[in-house]
């Protein structure tokens, strides 16, 4: 014979050592549970949520229901199996995580609701216990070719460490499929870095800020297989090199493209100088998309380097950089090596004082001889003379009189854009 329901309101379950542990019912009908850890209290639907589907793993702080209070206690119990094809996620709660992570596992995505991480040791910069706040690279056995982090706020303190430090190697495949940051917050401190990047493949940073980054602190990226960087607030200083004589990761190949797209303030609020710097050399090219900022930038090796549509301040050049400036604003042009620059446009002023030839020479030379040159005089020419250009090189061109002329003229390069390549 079936007993009777028993029907209280709660039930205090004893002995404990401390607290009080309780199964009453909740506002909605469901159980709620409590104990001396849980003092809040977790209902039954909780328990059975997200914690009981596979592949993820819940972080929070203390007292928050989480299985995990620390996110490195989830990422360290993350099977080596996990993959692109057997993901697993970290789904990190409200609160301030300090910590050191060590993110080694393949198909791991770190998704944030409210979190920070920071770095160990951050309330005293630069003392005991200063490191990354983050390192991406394979250990245990495993390689982490693809990593998602989603919606967090990364800091660091510590001068010369990193929010996020993604290490590689010679023929390494750390990021073969994607090192991914999505709409992420990335605070760095003093001299340090919101991303150092070495010898992996591919990074792609999208959305989000880094507003509020120290004036010193740098975007470091070596040898890597491709570098994105899109859509992405006040992004400090910038430094993207390539050099086939360092560790070579196993996806770049001679089209490896490093790219700025679309990034407000770019480098503007750098101490640096310059605050956005590149040199290639062997491999890659660089493309700077729609970005403002009016920032400074140095280019130099033995690639090419293509700004559309952007605002930059001064530009230096050297070695034999082959640079395409289309429909983008600049200041001044320090010239050097046999770097080339080209644009659509460029104007210049020359002066004849009782000639008949004069050479121009371009402060940076054309990567070829395919362009028009057009020109202005200020004044009559004396007998009605006509100009004419010769000499058309890289470098410059020479303009003719019949006779001896004392005038100005204006000389107007243009043309056709397709960009420039060595």
């Amino acid at each position: 014979m079936a007993q009777d329901p028993f029907k209280v309101d709660q039930l205090q379950i004893e002995p404990g050592l401390a607290g009080t542990r309780l199964i009453k019912r909740a506002t909605d009908g469901s159980l709620w549970f409590f104990d001396s850890l849980l003092t809040g209290g977790i209902t039954l639907s909780q328990l059975a949520g997200l914690r009981s589907v596979a592949n993820i793993m819940v972080v929070g702080k203390s007292g928050a229901g989480a299985a995990y209070t620390t996110v490195q206690s989830a990422l360290d119990a993350i099977p080596a199996s996990s993959s692109p094809t057997n993901p697993y996620f970290v789904l990190i709660g409200p609160g301030v995580y300090k910590e050191t992570l060590n993110v080694v596992r393949d198909g791991v995505t770190l998704m944030g609701f409210g979190a920070v991480l920071k770095s160990l040791a951050e309330d005293t910069p630069d003392g005991v216990g200063a490191y990354h706040t983050m390192v991406i690279q394979a250990a245990l056995g495993t390689i982490p070719r693809k990593v998602t982090l989603v919606n967090l706020e990364i800091t660091n303190a510590h001068a010369n460490f990193a929010c996020v430090r993604v290490v590689g190697a010679a023929a390494s495949t750390v990021g073969q499929l994607g090192i991914v940051l999505q709409n992420c917050t990335v605070i760095p401190g003093g001299d340090g870095y919101p991303l150092w990047a070495t010898s992996a493949n591919h990074i792609a940073v999208q959305g989000g800020s880094m507003r509020g980054s120290d004036a010193q602190s740098l975007i470091l990226v070596e040898e890597c297989a491709s570098f994105l960087m899109e859509g992405v607030v006040d992004v400090p200083a910038v430094q993207l090199d390539f050099d086939t004589t360092g560790d070579i990761p196993s996806e770049a190949v001679a089209t490896s493209l490093y790219r700025l797209a679309g990034c407000p303030g770019l480098g503007r609020e750098s101490a640096l100088s310059p605050p956005i710097s590149s040199t290639l050399s062997g491999r890659g090219s660089l493309e700077i998309l729609g970005c403002s900022g009016r920032a400074s930038v140095s280019l130099a090796g033995n690639r090419s380097v293509t700004i559309v549509g952007s605002s930059i301040g001064n530009l230096t050049l050297a070695g034999s950089v082959a640079v395409t400036l289309d429909h983008s604003r600049k200041g001044t042009v320090t010239p050097g090596g046999t770097a080339s620059l080209a644009e659509p446009i460029q104007r210049g002023t020359v002066a004849f004082v009782a000639e008949a030839t004069k050479a121009v020479v371009f402060a940076s030379p054309q990567p070829d001889t395919s362009y028009t040159v057009d020109l202005e005089l200020q004044s009559h020419p004396a007998n009605e003379d006509s100009w004419w250009i010769t000499g058309k090189a890289t470098s410059g061109f020479t303009v003719n009189f019949n006779t001896a002329q004392t005038v100005n003229a204006i000389w107007t390069v243009q043309r056709v854009m397709g960009g420039a390549t060595n």
